[in-house]
């Protein structure tokens, strides 16, 4: 069987008379539009669903319900069709569209591209805070981002030239952007555009490498439980899988504290979700940053269960 004739049964199951009305991607939710936008960019079902935090059976159901809106054609067809419906924009829009993103210094609220609110995993066409976007920085370079606001918002600079690291599950992405300073009348900054740009970032890419672990504990048993690559983040053998005083010896003599209180920390404030960012020593003396996100299970008598991350920038 040639190639064509593979992806020619492919589609016979699709209705030779479906047609795409361009116009309905209107009425797309903004989830099903993050789907869409990153099946434009050859992500797999798979991948857009780790990227979103979706099962395969969500996935499904997504991309139903966008046929049912747009037309029961193949997702390839759907793809390009979203694209050529984005395309089919105005100058005025277009020229818009440059600015990465605008900051408003008075409602610290972000309005921002679609393709920098999908690398966030924020929603496409909406303002979101400041600290939605921080919240994906490196946490070595999250200072130099602050020191820039400072600079800004303080009058003491007008524009920068900015390279920082987004850590995100998929890997490290260094960023490029120069930011500007938006004056009043009276030469009080009220914006800051930012505005991607070519980055000269030549590090090897081994610099980019991000391993990613799970563990969970039970709230009421105090039973906790690691998988292997949470191990072999912290360079410890399996029989520490159960373990969870073995973690903390591996943490920066700084962040200890913190880290054994995240959890009560989270619970007493009523939150479902934590973050903490921190430092691991090892016994060679080498260091390197990690970030644990934590999501608090509740039943009718209160928390029972932590399921925890650990994303490590090697």
């Amino acid at each position: 069987m040639t190639t064509e004739q593979t992806h020619e049964n492919d589609y016979k199951h699709w209705p030779r008379a479906s047609v795409i009305d361009g116009r309905r991607f209107s009425t797309l939710s903004d989830r099903e539009r993050q789907i869409l936008s990153l099946a434009t960019k050859g992500f797999l079902d798979k991948e857009i669903g780790r990227e979103l935090g979706l099962s395969l059976n969500t996935m499904r159901t997504y991309w139903s319900r966008i046929r049912a809106k747009v037309g029961g054609v193949p997702r390839a067809a759907l793809a390009a069709a979203f694209v050529s419906s984005h395309t089919e924009t105005s100058a005025k829009t277009r020229a818009l569209s440059d600015a990465t993103y605008v900051i408003d210094l008075g409602s610290m609220t972000v309005k921002a591209s679609d393709a920098m609110n999908l690398s966030h995993g924020l929603a496409i066409r909406k303002q979101h805070p400041v600290e939605a976007y921080h919240r994906n920085v490196h946490p070595a370079d999250l200072p130099l981002l602050e020191g820039v606001m400072e600079d800004i918002m303080s009058g003491n600079e007008d524009r920068l030239h900015l390279n920082y690291r987004l850590a995100l599950p998929t890997g490290i992405r260094h960023v490029s952007v120069v930011v500007t300073a938006v004056k009043n009348a009276e030469g009080i900054p009220v914006q800051v555009v930012g505005k991607s740009v070519d980055s000269f970032d030549c590090r090897p890419l081994l610099d980019s490498r991000v391993m990613f672990g799970l563990w969970t504990e039970d709230l009421l048993t105090g039973e906790f439980w690691a998988d292997d690559e949470c191990l072999g983040i912290l360079r410890l053998p399996a029989s520490k899988r159960r373990c969870r005083d073995s973690f903390y010896r591996c943490l920066h003599p700084d962040s200890v504290e913190r880290a054994r209180g995240l959890v009560d920390e989270t619970v007493s404030q009523f939150m479902a979700r934590n973050r903490h960012d921190y430092r691991l020593r090892f016994d060679d003396g080498s260091e390197v940053w990690a970030r644990t996100d934590i999501a608090i299970e509740y039943g009718l008598d209160g928390p029972f269960r932590v399921l925890g991350t650990v994303l490590c920038f090697a």
